[in-house]
């Protein structure tokens, strides 16, 4: 499910922000001064559909609203009835659905038993039913303006950044090559039983079954290149087949593509973030190690420590990592400030790089920004905060 619109009334006292979202360029950018609440609605919406609701007792505001792609609707009201205090009330698409936020409570269970519990500030108030299902229909994540901050004392935030990055990323190829372990069992198993039946049906031509080798063979290039395979790739055979080979080798060709099809998807990814990372550093380049995950050199292959990174290396390379390899299809994605630390002429290239990341994993983005080098010449995405007419 994705987020059609979203809007505030009365933010701070003052300011009314409507904010359309770009659907078929899955990109949305919001731009406007300093103090008119940009990173305040990012906290909005993230708050609403991550169960964090402090930021709607904190700030000021009448009304937040959201409106998803099928047409129903969230409300967040705050009002103070006659001789009381603030009240703040999640309304949902139903009549009767309505989630008291005022005050935080003790924390507690908030699943039926054999649920998985749902996430939440500690003190905040497990949401009703109605809301905990809308919550999970519509993931949302907010990557901060600290994306690299660690614990005190760190003397290097974008090394221990890059590094936690690094030993994920050799979990995520462990998983895989784990899961190419269990299918090469498996086929291994029945090899003897199907490769008798494949004699009993006519054999592939050798042409055919030559063009599936060949892409088998470059296949395996790119796995190796992409360091989730080592060692030898092997070769095509040369010359003719022969008949009575033919039927052995189509097997084999189809259990090879089948163990090799678990990559797939970590693949893409590892290429996208090589490409995208190696055409922005200068005189570093990235590698991946199926142990080791990244791997950084300099000229003459010298092997580099992740402190070797600048800071606006490190803040690209993490941005780049967390939107490729954390984030779940169909997932809004709130980036605060993505110009941070970065060049101008890498500010000009983000949006660029960001709509291949979005194309490949398929997720919405609704980014803040003061920078006019990262809206480009894609004004035709941006929505701008506007002040009250009586300010303007």
């Amino acid at each position: 499910m994705r987020i059609r619109e979203f809007s505030v009334a009365e933010l701070f006292g003052i300011f009314h922000h409507h904010v359309p979202l770009n659907l078929e360029d899955r990109i949305t950018i919001v731009h406007g001064p300093n103090g008119f609440g940009k990173t305040v609605l990012l906290g909005m919406l993230d708050g609403l559909f991550n169960a964090r609701y402090a930021l709607f007792r904190r700030v000021p505001f009448r009304q937040f609203h959201v409106t998803l792609e099928d047409g129903r609707e969230l409300r967040v009201d705050r009002f103070c009835p006659e001789g009381d205090e603030d009240r703040i009330l999640i309304h949902g698409p139903g009549a009767d659905q309505t989630f008291d936020i005022t005050s935080p409570t003790i924390p507690g269970a908030s699943c039926e038993p054999g649920e998985t519990p749902q996430v939440r500030e500690v003190g905040e108030p497990a949401p009703p039913a109605w809301l905990a299902d809308l919550q999970r229909a519509v993931p949302v994540s907010f990557v901060r303006t600290d994306r690299l901050s660690t614990s005190p004392g760190t003397p290097s935030p974008a090394a221990s950044a890059v590094t936690a990055y690094s030993r994920d990323l050799t979990r995520e190829i462990e998983r895989a090559l784990a899961r190419s372990v269990e299918i090469s069992a498996r086929l291994d198993a029945s090899f003897p039983e199907r490769l008798l039946s494949s004699l009993q049906e006519p054999a592939p031509p050798e042409a055919e079954l030559r063009e599936r080798l060949e892409r088998l063979h470059a296949k395996r290039r790119r796995l190796a290149k992409a360091g989730l395979l080592e060692g030898d790739e092997g070769e095509v055979p040369g010359g003719r087949l022969g008949d009575a080979a033919l039927p052995a080798l189509a097997v084999h060709a189809r259990d090879a593509w089948a163990k090799l099809q678990v990559f797939d998807g970590l693949l893409h990814r590892i290429e996208l973030l090589k490409e995208l990372v190696n055409a922005r550093f200068l005189y570093k380049r990235l590698s991946v190690d199926r142990d080791q995950g990244f791997v950084f050199t300099a000229a003459g292959a010298r092997r580099l420590p992740p402190e070797a990174l600048s800071s606006g290396e490190g803040h690209q390379l993490a941005l780049l990592y967390e939107l490729l390899f954390k984030v779940q299809a169909g997932s809004l994605i709130l980036i605060d400030e993505p110009e941070l630390s970065l060049h101008i002429a890498w500010q000009q290239e983000f949006l660029g790089d960001l709509s291949r990341v979005t194309a490949l994993s398929g997720f919405d983005v609704v980014l803040a920004t003061h920078s006019p080098d990262i809206v480009s010449d894609r004004w035709d995405l941006t929505v701008e905060l506007k002040g009250p007419e009586s300010l303007v």
